[in-house]
């Protein structure tokens, strides 16, 4: 930069004596005069030059020689050959006067280093810097590669390729239901930096990759000003990092193809955007005075991945999309797999490991995550939501998660929260269901066999034995019993701390739960213990139970499921598995390729920053506030259970 910097001001000074004449122009007067810098957007300690052209009287294009000069030096200098060198961040005026006329040009300066450190603790303190140098440029998008990336990484045609994507597909859709975000940096864009930084991060033999962050520390200033302490390592820029290209796996030994990155990093580039925006706004646009919850800023994250695949899908919320849809064309099967394969691959975290994954857990968990997505997608089916009032509202709060979802949709959303962990199992399975048990977006049962995922599978439970479930703070256990013709049952749930399940519980004179196939009973509110009292039928019934700890936090919490009858399930008598009755014919339409699953672990613990580490530089505006009364007073640790049987047969 030194190098730099010392080539351009000779001849500045040398242009202040001399360049004082019209130059070829002579005397004459000009129309018009036009000055264009051949790029508008330039590094510190980088140069591009200033294009000169006007028209004279008469019509007549001129290349005048002009004098040129800065109005903002420290960000950029002007020689006078018209080369222009950028010195500090910032917008730069070069003027330029002759003949009558005038023209002013802006030039962008951008860091020419980043710091990309992401470890707890260490960042506005501890820098990691590593170079950038811009590949291109667009309407929204300013796109930065690291000079040290592996060989074989982009070309310039292909990083323009992602600027036009991010310009014409994620900028406006994501701006259009979450607001658009501030402009610190004031070059009306977004950098978006591709670094190997990002690649070191993912250790070496990783079954998944990191595929990009955004850090909120970039949006504070270097210095305390405008009611934000200052990070000195800030890059005070909107702005996000992401893997790069390494087909022979120079980084840790991972091998990163052109086609893998390029396909992930779309899907990536529209998560990180959700982040971007939500941190942006909360700080200089809504002046909220906490950051959003982790679970909740991630699970909008992946809505917004989906709600870029509808509209480069063409398809829509609400339409029960099927595999043979997503496979009915090249450009929907692309769409999937660029922006929602990988929410339907947290979703099959989260369905194999339902007891110990939950919707609004903080945890870095990818099962969290998927049953996050699924969960907001549930919510906006289930009001039949303005998809648009409805994101708009919970990016652009100032209350977080629960509290902040409740004041979104007018209601407490734990009841929800409930039916959704029912939907999970029976949309698309079981026959004959109420509205509110379906989820009118997708098929599950279709999707996710064709794309190596596996629904959600329910275990049996074995008459006159207690299965012992122990449930994180919205965790659900499913359990599959059957009640032989002519039998009444008796369900039970408690705490394992109340002992050993025992028959016995129901009496003659309790009332009798009575089901039809696809109708479900539940517990309005979440209770510490329950018993269902199933009467007897001529022929035999299968049904599930599902149990939710209702816990917003806390520990898990154990929990005994019992069933008694007369009769056990070995006298033949068995559940039907409905898994064996599922569509999954779409996936000898077309193989889907083989993908390395991103991981998001990263990115939540930089979530957990903003509330913690960062929340702290705020506090020239205001303190990290407590949480909500409404949401102190929402169950907590010791709310007990929510309980729901279903007769699916």
């Amino acid at each position: 930069m030194k190098g730099s910097l010392s080539r351009g001001i000779l001849p500045l000074t040398l242009f202040a004596l001399a360049a004082c004449s019209d130059g070829p122009t002579g005397p004459g007067r000009l129309d018009s005069l036009r000055l264009e810098p051949a790029s508008p957007i330039i590094t510190v300690g980088d140069t591009t030059r200033i294009d000169v052209s006007g028209v004279a009287p008469g019509g007549q294009s001129s290349s005048p020689s002009i004098r040129l000069r800065s109005l903002d030096p420290g960000v950029a200098i002007v020689n006078g050959s018209g080369v222009v060198v950028g010195v500090g961040q910032g917008v730069a005026r070069i003027i330029g006067e002759v003949g009558g006329a005038a023209d002013t040009a802006r030039v962008t300066v951008i860091p020419g280093r980043y710091n990309v450190q992401s470890a707890d603790g260490k960042q506005c303190s501890d820098p990691d810097y590593r170079a950038g140098r811009v590949v291109a440029i667009s309407e929204h998008a300013i796109v930065v590669a690291d000079p040290a990336n592996p060989s074989g990484g982009f070309t310039t045609e292909e990083y323009q390729d992602l600027a036009r994507t991010f310009d014409q597909v994620i900028y406006p859709v994501l701006t259009e239901y979450f607001g658009e975000p501030a402009d610190i940096d004031q070059n009306e864009r977004i950098i978006i930096y591709y670094t190997r930084a990002v690649n070191e991060m993912t250790p070496a033999g990783s079954a998944g990759y990191v595929g990009g962050f955004f850090h909120t520390r970039d949006l504070f200033p270097k210095k305390t000003g405008n009611g934000l302490s200052g990070c000195p390592t800030s890059n005070e820029a909107e702005m996000f990092y992401l893997m790069v290209p390494d087909p022979s796996g120079t980084i840790n030994g991972n091998r990163r193809s052109k086609d893998l990155v390029r396909q992930a990093t779309l899907g990536t580039i529209a998560h990180e955007f959700q982040h971007l925006i939500n941190a942006s706004r909360r700080l200089f646009i809504n002046k909220a005075p906490d950051f959003e919850s982790p679970w909740l800023n991630e699970a909008l994250s992946h809505i917004a991945e989906e709600l870029v695949f509808y509209h480069t899908s063409g398809l829509a919320p609400r339409e029960n999309i099927t595999a043979q849809r997503i496979f009915s064309s090249t450009s929907r099967l692309d769409a999937f797999q660029a922006y929602q394969t990988f929410n339907f691959g947290r979703l099959d975290w989260f369905f194999k490991f339902t007891e110990s994954h939950s919707a609004y857990s903080d945890s870095t968990k990818l099962g969290d995550r998927g049953a996050g997505w699924h969960y907001l997608r549930y919510v906006a089916d289930r009001l039949d939501a303005d998809e648009h009032d409805l994101w708009f509202r919970l990016v652009n709060s100032k209350a977080t998660g629960l509290d902040n979802l409740r004041q979104a949709i007018g209601q407490d959303p734990l009841p929800l929260y409930r039916d959704w962990a029912v939907t999970a199992f029976t949309d698309d399975l079981v026959a004959n269901l109420a509205p509110i048990y379906r989820q009118p977006s997708w098929n599950h049962y279709s999707v996710m066999p064709s794309f190596n995922y596996i629904p959600l599978q329910v275990s049996n439970l074995q008459s006159g034995t207690a299965y012992r479930a122990t449930l994180a703070s919205g965790g659900t256990s499913y359990r599959r019993f059957v009640a032989p013709a002519g039998e009444k049952m008796e369900l039970q749930v408690a705490p394992v701390s109340a002992g050993t399940p025992a028959p016995g519980a129901c009496t003659p004179t309790d009332p009798q739960v009575s089901l039809q196939v696809g109708e479900i009973w539940t517990l309005a509110t979440p209770a510490s213990s329950a018993t269902v009292c199933l009467a007897e039928a001529g022929a035999s019934r299968d049904y599930v139970v599902i149990v939710t700890n209702a816990a917003t936090s806390g520990s898990p919490v154990a929990v005994n499921i019992a069933v008694f009858g007369s009769r056990t399930t070995s006298s033949g008598e068995s559940p039907v598995v409905l898994a064996d009755q599922l569509p999954v014919a779409a996936a000898a339409l077309r193989e889907p390729p083989a993908l390395v699953a991103p991981d998001y672990s990263v990115d939540m613990r930089i979530r957990q920053l903003e509330r913690t580490a960062l929340a702290e530089l705020r506090g020239a505006r205001q303190a990290l506030r407590q949480p909500p009364a409404a949401l102190q007073e929402s169950p907590g640790a010791s709310a007990g259970f929510y309980v729901s049987v279903v007769r699916t047969r």
